[in-house]
């Protein structure tokens, strides 16, 4: 049977339609130059539609977005944020826009980009202008302008009140000390607002990576949106006869998917591209920590991270095991459930001190519920800042399941490492090597996992680590996901003989021998 076509929709509905979905009003709406120079309707690809979704999310949260976008080389990113943007600044009354960009010519470009939109708007659509410059764009009776600048000069944007907030190369500014005390402040905290800063990687230690560090760790505001270069349609070329990809190619397309046409594409743009692989690696990445080189000497190797990230073995026998690092001062507490060759849970909770609780209270709630919600076997904890909470989980009956871990305490293997803390990161290597192991599929998993350096040595061969306060000041963020999930491999675990016993976890009494200040001065003598 022939389908029965759906009646037109009406022109009220379909106007509905063109104020309130983004994507249906640039296809309609919204002309560009393409890349063969030609004008042609705004229909997003699959990095602008991701982005959207990833942005629309947060606003629903939040009820306004601050998002650090960070991609590939001519995603069309750029564009996406320019006609979201458009739409709000030439529809709706009162939004003050401003963008700001690296150089002077990039500034013009985008700038050019706008007025595009403004020129070739379908007829009804346009409410005119009443200021038009190479700085401003000004609508007639919305009181809503465009205004754009260039970094590079400190007080830039410092005067204006500003509801969307568009940075493009952050990762090439100029004077980033001054943004958050000065422009980002003209945008306040409230609904509709809108920052986002979005960049091609450039490096380690600039604004835009500490923007994204923090982003990618969940600390403040900002969510980390990464775009990948081989979303992109046009990234790909027809291999001539007789190509074969190498045995790291072809282990990049079980990876992620690739094509041979992908494949042969990215061969030839390391080839023909100045600085070749790492250049390739920071302009068109496959992964956040790729794009800041983060690939190369890190503990953790990118392959077996990336293995293990798509791995999911389960071993439902071995016994479950929890690493706790407690957070210091604006850290991050994290708490990692391994079971065998997987992890099966982990949490992040950002700096307890700032919700107004005592926190070392907070940490033994969170304690609790998850050994008695995952049947913890063992619960190793950091003792260097958790000494309150092994304190606190032993007076509530849990002695026989939680032991405090001294990183520089006496090794299993003093023959292969300095101290405890160079043990476990070794053995946890160690398992992940041997392959067939499972961790999250998560960016900020296998992100913190990267941030730690490779290891030293001493004259006698023994490994040893970078201490993590130097990690954190090089790195701008503290692994502490990375040394929550070491501990799980503090010591052997066997799975408690009475596991199948029905009687509460934590016992209801507890004897003056068993004090929480017995335990803590024995864990302080063995260490």
């Amino acid at each position: 049977m022939s389908q029965i076509p759906k009646p037109p929709l009406s022109r009220e509905k379909a106007f509905e339609l063109l104020l309130n979905d983004l994507p249906t009003y640039s296809r309609h709406c919204l002309k560009i130059r393409d890349k063969m120079g030609r004008i042609v309707p705004l229909v997003y690809n699959k990095a602008q539609l991701y982005v959207h979704h990833k942005l629309e999310e947060q606003k629903k949260k939040l009820g306004f977005i601050r998002a650090v976008v960070m991609k590939g080389r001519q995603e069309g990113v750029t564009t996406y944020i320019e006609s979201r943007f458009f739409k709000k600044t030439s529809l709706q009354r009162g939004v003050s826009t401003f963008i700001l960009s690296h150089e002077a010519t990039s500034t013009a470009s985008i700038f050019d980009m706008v007025k595009r939109f403004n020129d070739n708007l379908p007829c009804g659509m346009s409410v005119g202008l009443d200021t038009a410059n190479k700085n401003q764009l000004k609508f007639t009776g919305l009181d809503s302008e465009y205004k754009v600048g260039t970094a590079g000069s400190e007080d830039v944007g410092r005067s204006l009140t500003i509801k969307l907030l568009h940075c493009s190369e952050v990762a090439f500014y100029a004077h980033t000390d001054q943004l958050e005390t000065g422009l980002f402040q003209a945008v306040a905290d409230m609904p509709d607002t809108e920052i986002i800063l979005e960049s091609t990687a450039n490096g380690l230690g600039n604004f835009f990576y500490e923007a994204a560090m923090r982003a990618m760790a969940g600390i403040g505001l900002y969510q980390l949106i990464f775009v990948p270069w081989y979303w992109q349609e046009e990234y790909r070329l027809t291999p001539p006869m007789g190509f074969a990809p190498d045995e790291q190619e072809q282990e990049l397309m079980a990876a992620y998917g690739l094509d041979i046409e992908q494949v042969y594409w990215r061969r030839m743009k390391i080839e023909n591209t100045k600085g070749g692989l790492w250049k390739f690696q920071q302009e068109y990445p496959f992964t956040p920590q790729e794009a800041f080189l983060m690939s190369g000497e890190t503990f953790f190797s990118k392959e077996t991270t990336q293995k293990a990230r798509k791995c999911t073995n389960r071993s439902p026998n071995a016994p479950i095991i929890m690493g706790v690092d407690c957070g210091r001062n604006n850290d991050r507490s994290v708490f990692v459930i391994r079971q065998g060759r997987a992890v099966i849970h982990y949490e992040v909770h950002k700096d307890l001190r700032a919700e107004g609780r005592e926190p070392t209270q907070q940490l033994i709630n969170i304690c609790v519920k998850l050994i008695d919600r995952y049947g913890v076997d063992k619960c190793f904890i950091d003792f260097g800042y958790g000494h309150g909470l092994v304190d606190g989980l032993i007076t509530l009956g849990y002695k026989k399941i939680v032991m405090g871990v001294n990183f520089q305490q006496k090794v299993l293997d003093p023959i292969r490492f300095l101290n405890k803390r160079a043990e476990m990161y070794g053995v946890a290597r160690d398992w992940l090597e041997e392959g067939e192991v499972s961790i999250p599929d998560e960016d900020i998993f296998v992100f913190d996992l990267l941030l730690t350096p490779k290891e030293k040595e001493t004259p006698t061969h023994r490994m040893f680590l970078p201490k993590k306060e130097e990690i954190k000041k090089e790195r701008r963020v503290s692994p502490d996901i990375t040394d929550a999930f070491v501990l799980t491999f503090a010591f052997p675990v066997a799975k408690r003989p009475n596991q199948d016993d029905p009687t509460p976890r934590a016992k209801k009494t507890i004897s003056r021998k068993d004090s929480a200040l017995t335990t803590i001065n024995r864990l302080n003598q063995k260490s």
